[in-house]
């Protein structure tokens, strides 16, 4: 039993490094079988004459942690988990983006910021829910991934002429989610449509809005 665990700890561990991308969130699946190394770590430890000594290091190992997300579940934001400033008023854009369309309007929003259409309640004007996902940005990399591909440009645009979004929000001028390096102008689809068929409306916490030409 302890050997398949182990095992099963290296290859959840290996399969986390392998993207060479360090999110805390690639390492969900090593939690597993590192809970069950530690518990019967502790088990075998609880047996041996320093048993009060592991216990209260038991006690004090489980409670700190515990008390230290739980406070930082209470104060972080629950979508960027931020605690400090600046933190993304994103609830502020939303209520902007809802107070200004119509139900069945949809927006545009670019950068890496899905919650937003959730959080206004309008649809997506594009099969793109955000953009370089799973990229290390800010890195200073040139942004080619795989949701910046030369063969993504011409489905957005297409994307985009089927269903013209009411509103394009743009949250690279506000550097939501590590999104400055990437700003709207770089990317010439993007560019031309706000050039000729959009007109500056807004600025919510940074954050650039277009609204569609009347």
């Amino acid at each position: 039993m302890h050997r398949l665990i182990v095992a099963w700890f290296a290859v959840s561990l290996a399969g986390s490094l392998a993207g060479v991308h360090l999110s805390w969130h690639y390492f969900i699946q090593v939690m597993g079988p590192l809970a069950l190394l530690s518990a019967f770590a502790i088990d075998t430890s609880l047996r041996s004459r320093l048993r009060k000594q592991v216990a209260a290091i038991t006690l004090v190992g489980v409670a700190v942690p515990a008390l230290a997300w739980g406070t930082y579940d209470l104060v972080a934001d629950p979508l960027t988990y931020d605690w400090s400033p600046p933190i993304a008023r994103h609830e502020l854009v939303a209520a902007y983006i809802r107070g200004h369309t119509q139900s069945q309007d949809r927006v545009f929003v670019w950068g890496d910021w899905p919650a937003l259409y959730v959080e206004s309640d309008r649809l997506m004007a594009s099969r793109f829910p955000g953009f370089l996902r799973g990229f290390a940005r800010g890195s200073g990399r040139p942004p080619l991934n795989w949701d910046t591909t030369p063969d993504i440009w011409p489905e957005l645009q297409a994307d985009l002429a089927r269903n013209p979004p009411a509103l394009i929000v743009d949250t690279a001028s506000a550097g939501w989610s590590d999104f400055a390096m990437y700003p709207l102008r770089d990317f010439p689809v993007l560019q031309s449509l706000v050039d000729t068929k959009y007109h500056q409306v807004a600025t919510v916490d940074g954050v650039v809005i277009y609204a569609l030409n009347s």
